[in-house]
């Protein structure tokens, strides 16, 4: 037995087991087969136990592709508890927690079968996957209608109940066949009730669909016409209403739930003068969409009759359902699809799922359409042109030094003292060597001795040489700030008493006045900048200020630094003036403003260039 069977062909073979003329081990095969048609399962169990055995075993399976270890560890796991609940309600179900090869969320569906007076009887364990509770419901009532075939076949069963049960499994089969080849909504509606009523001996069978807070009557049996304002059809509407607000099952007189309102249906019943109302809900998706209301003037409905209806209307709910959106116009197909697929989104179900979709639809419309500022990052430098070298005038010993590196300084402030003591005593000797020579050029005129006098002047004129030099070097032993500026190398405690020899820098002075910006610009990015570009400076020292800049100047010449790559030097000023803090060599990030460009564009721009480059594109 298979799914696709034709209803007809699969009820004759489940009618021939009643009265099976094989063996046992031929039989049980041929029954559990006929279970996973029926049931929609994949996989079905027997589970029997001796007489005087307590412990459920494993007798027959039929589709499992399990060993017989895998077996027994889902039977101690869940299965023994389902298959007790089975033995003492009569049928049982449980969504499994144990994992099992070929199904994501599995459900067993259990239910007990009779075998005769002389044996305990099985419990069938069906398996399928990923199961609503509607289905588990229509597959339960379908077990009750075939619990009994296995007790056909081991014994002498009682006939009437063997035709009732197996002529209310050919009522719904045939009830649905009627339908499946049907095109038009209401021709099925009308179809449905006149066959209702002739099939169950009902005095008047009517079927209402929702429409908005509404239950409107269709179809009417044995009426093809009928006034929607007459008095009979508005009190119908009634029951429609009353059923279908609570969705629930109304049988009057019957048995019903706890709380159920039933007075629209108990004055129909009197007014009428009926035997027996029942109201039952046409569910979809969980969700009733429809009411059929079965009437009787002169018997009550039998128990098999109303377990036949309910079966039943769970199998032509959908149908019907479905029949009455595709026979409409296609205007109206089309809004029904769009109202659902609205109605799916907003909706309470999926939640996470559906502000994921909307938040990454709505993300990837921006990347694809919107815009941002596209900014160059580059490393920046304060910088100046202003800036002075101050050297050692001879060689010597700093005898005093003042200021630190950083130290703001005015013009002819003192820098630094070099020792003048060894100069002051040349000074002294040179000074006694004029005046000796002095003497000797007046002793030789005096004798007469013009040779001699000449001797001593020149080298009187020499000693006068000297003691110019040495006084000029006194002079420059004072070394002083030629103007304002920022001190930027030279630092006391490394110059004092330190030898100093002629020419060596001892200062480097620059004026923070002159101060411009210098950016390093990757090579990749220099053709979007160009001169006028305007951009921003965060400097390390005060990250979170931004001091707005203008490029003035591109150095049209590639440098190379072995961290970075190929830059070029871009030279920028200041839109606002120097503040007092800011010091030559200062370093921060400078981000240079190339214009409006696609996101995509600035998203994909390196990648795309690799391959362009790669692939030659």
């Amino acid at each position: 037995m298979r799914d696709s069977a034709e209803p007809g062909n699969l009820l004759a073979e489940l009618r021939s087991l009643r009265f099976f003329p094989g063996s046992e081990d031929d039989f049980w095969p041929r029954f559990l087969s006929g279970v996973a048609s029926i049931c929609k399962t994949s996989w079905v169990l027997r589970l029997t136990r001796g007489k005087s055995a307590d412990v459920w075993s494993l007798a027959q399976d039929f589709g499992t592709n399990l060993d017989k270890e895998q077996i027994r560890q889902a039977l101690e796991d869940n299965l023994l508890q389902v298959a007790e609940r089975a033995q003492s309600n009569g049928y049982a179900f449980e969504r499994l927690r144990t994992t099992i090869p070929g199904f994501s969320q599995p459900t067993a569906i259990a239910f007990c079968v009779e075998e005769g007076k002389d044996r305990n009887g099985s419990i069938i364990i069906g398996f399928a996957d990923r199961m609503a509770s509607p289905q588990i419901n229509d597959i339960l009532i379908r077990t009750q209608l075939i619990a009994d075939i296995p007790r056909s076949y081991f014994s002498s069963a009682d006939s009437v109940v063997e035709a009732g049960t197996d002529q209310s499994f050919l009522d719904v089969l045939e009830i649905i066949s009627n339908l499946t080849s049907q095109k038009k909504f209401l021709l099925s509606c009308m179809k449905l009730a006149n066959d209702l009523s002739s099939r169950f001996q009902c005095s008047r069978v009517s079927i209402g669909w929702s429409r908005g807070e509404y239950v409107i009557p269709i179809a009417i049996s044995h009426m093809e016409k009928f006034d929607k304002h007459m008095d009979a059809v508005t009190n119908l509407q009634a029951l429609f209403e009353e059923s279908l607000d609570q969705d629930e099952e109304i049988t009057i007189p019957g048995e019903r739930s706890p709380g159920t309102i039933t007075a629209a249906h108990q004055k129909y019943l009197r007014v009428n003068g009926l035997k027996q109302i029942v109201t039952l809900p046409l569910r979809v998706e969980e969700k009733p969409v429809a009411v059929v209301v079965l009437e009787r003037v002169d018997s009550f409905f039998e128990e098999r009759d109303l377990l036949t209806l309910r079966l039943a209307m769970n199998q032509v709910a959908t149908l019907l359902d479905n029949l009455k959106r595709t026979d409409r116009w296609l205007i109206m197909r089309a809004i029904l699809k769009v109202k659902d697929w609205l109605g799916w989104w907003i909706g309470v179900e999926k939640t996470v799922l559906k502000l994921s979709v909307i938040a990454g639809s709505i993300l990837m419309i921006y990347v694809l359409t919107g815009q941002w500022d596209f900014q160059i990052e580059a490393t920046a430098q304060l910088a100046t042109d202003r800036v002075i070298y101050i050297s050692a005038p001879y060689d010597g010993v700093v005898f005093r030094a003042n200021g630190r590196e950083g130290d703001l300084v005015k013009k002819d402030q003192v820098l630094l003292e070099l020792d003048t003591q060894d100069l002051y005593l040349r000074e002294a000797e040179a000074r006694a060597e004029v005046t000796r020579f002095s003497r000797e050029v007046q002793k030789a005129r005096v004798d007469g001795k013009l040779a001699d006098m000449s001797i001593s002047d020149a080298k009187r004129d020499q000693a006068l040489a000297q003691l110019e030099r040495i006084r000029y070097f006194l002079n420059q032993s004072i070394i002083k700030s030629p103007f304002d500026g920022v001190l930027v190398e030279g630092d006391q405690e490394d110059l004092q008493g330190a030898p100093v020899s002629k020419g060596e820098v001892i200062f480097k002075i620059a004026e923070p006045t002159g101060i411009y910006l210098e950016l390093k610009v990757q090579e990749e990015d220099i053709d979007q900048v160009g001169e006028n570009s305007h951009g921003e400076l965060a400097l390390l020292s005060d990250p979170s200020n931004k001091y707005p800049f203008e490029v003035e100047r591109i150095v049209p010449v590639a440098q190379v630094d072995p961290a970075e790559g190929n830059f070029f030097l871009v030279r920028a000023k200041c839109k606002d003036l120097p503040k007092d803090w800011w010091r030559p060599g200062m370093t921060g990030v400078g981000r240079i403003h190339a214009g409006e460009r696609s996101i995509l564009w600035i998203l994909t721009r390196g990648i795309v260039n690799f391959f362009r480059l790669r692939f030659w594109w």
